[in-house]
């Protein structure tokens, strides 16, 4: 269960069975993906914590993408959240406050985020923002399968280089000293 940390109060947990966690600051989310759930837990801890939500929608694709959406009227603009689990253990949320709306993915195996932000109405970038966690705890997120036709294939990795022997450093070869006859005085 991998626990992708960006900064000291935001972080991403990935349960095995495809749950995740949202932390922001002292507010820990928790979507469940087979339960269709949401609960929501702070700390300190709420006297009066809010009950489990259940999801306005929950539905599998054909491909196997679970998808659900939460919307929270209680606030003002409403908040849509709108979560799809793929199979290969990746997140998509799509977060809809007033006319804004920001679509994150969040890769399961390594906690790498993509996101992007663009007002209702207006047609989805294809730019993208992306940040890798600072730290990792627990095992590798997801199930390791891949989606659609990628394929996880390994890194490349080219032969070592060959370490050269170090030679040592030729002799010079050593002149005859030449002795100055020296005249002698008689």
């Amino acid at each position: 269960m991998p626990t992708f940390t960006y900064s000291p109060t935001d972080s991403v947990t990935i349960a095995p069975n495809g749950d995740v966690t949202f932390v922001d600051g002292g507010t820990s989310t928790t979507y469940s993906k087979a339960n269709g759930t949401k609960t929501t837990v702070k700390t300190p801890p709420d006297p009066n914590p809010p009950p489990p939500e259940n999801a306005f929608t929950n539905q599998t694709k054909v491909n196997g993408d679970v998808v659900q959406k939460y919307t929270d009227l209680t606030t003002t603009p409403p908040v849509t959240v709108k979560l799809t689990f793929h199979p290969n253990g990746d997140i998509d949320v799509t977060v809809a406050i007033g006319d804004e709306q920001t679509r994150t993915l969040i890769t399961a195996a390594t906690g790498a985020r993509q996101r992007h932000t663009w007002k209702v109405g207006n047609p989805e970038p294809n730019s993208w923002v992306s940040d890798a966690p600072t730290s990792t705890k627990g095992g590798g997120g997801g199930n390791g399968g891949s989606s659609g036709s990628k394929s996880k294939k390994p890194a490349k990795r080219g032969k070592p280089a060959k370490k050269q022997k170090s030679r040592p450093k030729p002799k010079k070869k050593s002149k005859p000293a030449q002795k100055k006859a020296k005249k002698k005085k008689r």
